[in-house]
């Protein structure tokens, strides 16, 4: 179980760090696939810094936690990917659902369960004495 969770983990983050390629490197064709169409000098700097910034931070922590298995590392993606979410179905309310609303709520639901079973794989396997990762 704990290479299955370490490879899903790993995944995760080379998924993150594709997202945030091109955030950075292809930010109008990526913008406009979220629906953000017409953007300024300062809103191009906004989705690269913004958006690319939470995909390319979720990316390293979920790869550096996936080489070292480190437990401490998936919480903050785990709690990024949750307010991500919480962000949609909040919109969802307010808003109502959209062309494909449900696509990223999927994979942000899945990408939470990755995250928090490969926490509790991981921490059943940790030494119980000594310095905790």
């Amino acid at each position: 179980m704990i290479i299955l969770t370490r490879i899903l983990v790993a995944a995760v983050g080379l998924l993150f760090a594709f997202m945030a390629a091109g955030f950075l490197l292809s930010t109008e064709t990526e913008a406009s696939k979220i629906g953000l169409t017409t953007l300024s000098v300062q809103g191009f700097a906004t989705v690269r810094a913004d958006i690319g910034g939470f995909f390319a931070f979720c990316a390293g922590l979920s790869l550096y936690g996936a080489a070292t298995k480190s437990i401490r590392v998936l919480w903050p993606v785990a709690l990024l990917v949750t307010l991500a979410l919480a962000g949609r179905l909040l919109s969802l309310v307010l808003t109502g659902p959209g062309d494909m609303f449900h696509v990223p709520i999927i994979a942000e639901v899945i990408i939470i369960v990755i995250l928090l079973w490969a926490h509790k794989t991981w921490s059943a396997s940790a030494p119980k004495f000594g310095i905790s990762r």
